[in-house]
């Protein structure tokens, strides 16, 4: 699978392939990286990268889970232990989760390969990134102001 046919699956098309053996969650890991490092210099949605994180998670994996092998990038400001988790601030952008909280718990529960942080609003308060900490994202076909 490359880039181009990747982009074309949704999650549960992504689920549906590795549950036939069509993909391995390690291949589509892979992509999920590659994807991240073309899009990201321009697009700037990443404010952390969790490849030791999803290393082990596919080093670990069971097969089980409603969502096993999908890649998957959480919010900032959504505790993942090890990681940093600052909710866009640059006050507490240096702490790192000391644990996984629920919400990530349940997420590899279902199976998911956790990949990183997006970027989030200061504080995850506002409606829009306009002063985004971690710069300012952009997002194609929309005109940002």
């Amino acid at each position: 699978m490359n880039l181009s046919e990747y982009a074309g699956y949704d999650g549960k098309g992504l689920v549906e392939l590795v549950r036939r053996g069509e993909v391995s969650p390690r291949e589509l890991a892979d992509l999920t990286a590659a994807a991240i490092d073309q899009l990201n210099p321009t697009l700037n949605f990443m404010a952390s990268y969790a490849r030791d994180d999803a290393e082990q998670t596919l080093q670990a994996a069971t097969g089980e889970g409603d969502f096993y092998g999908l890649p998957f990038l959480m919010k900032a400001g959504v505790a993942v232990k090890g990681q940093p988790g600052g909710m866009g601030s640059r006050i507490s952008k240096e702490l790192i989760a000391p644990a996984d909280e629920e919400l990530t718990r349940r997420f590899r529960r279902a199976g998911v390969t956790i990949m990183g942080h997006t970027t989030a609003p200061d504080l995850a308060i506002a409606r829009q990134q306009n002063r985004c900490s971690m710069g300012r994202p952009v997002t194609p076909g929309i005109r940002n102001v």
